[in-house]
């Protein structure tokens, strides 16, 4: 198991075990947990995220470090986008929808504005960092 594998999964762990209160800001970015299903095993998988809120929405950012592909969970939630995040210590469960156009737009402004680190992600790679709206179902 890589370091990358070790840290993510102490990471999910210690969330997990605390309800955010520790890995639920990681660097000055704050960190929700993806619940998603492969669109191809089955496998149930979590991933922390940064996140940046909008209303009641919660906007994940498909950078996979500015690697020249998405993320896997990019492909699992365009697969089954009904599914559901923990924000600290509450499960929520959402339904995700890729941000296009304007609001897309406006989502990377506000994200580059308070995560210095995406621009420089975008300029690694040719393909347009996807952005998900993850709307609560209540």
């Amino acid at each position: 198991m890589g370091i990358g594998s070790w840290f993510t999964k102490a990471h999910i762990a210690v969330y997990q075990k605390t309800d955010g209160k520790l890995g639920g800001n990681l660097f000055g970015n704050p960190i929700l947990l993806l619940h998603s299903v492969g669109r191809k095993s089955g496998k149930a998988y979590i991933s922390p995220l940064t996140y940046v809120q909008e209303g009641s929405d919660y906007v994940i950012i498909g950078s996979n470090g500015g690697q020249d592909r998405h993320p896997g969970w990019y492909y699992n939630l365009q697969a089954q986008p009904e599914t559901a995040v923990q924000v600290n210590g509450e499960l929520v469960p959402v339904l995700a929808h890729l941000a296009e156009g304007n609001k897309r737009e406006m989502l990377w402004q506000k994200i580059c504005s308070k995560h210095p680190q995406y621009p420089k992600y975008q300029a690694k790679t040719a393909r347009p960092i996807p952005l998900f709206v993850l709307t609560p179902l209540s």
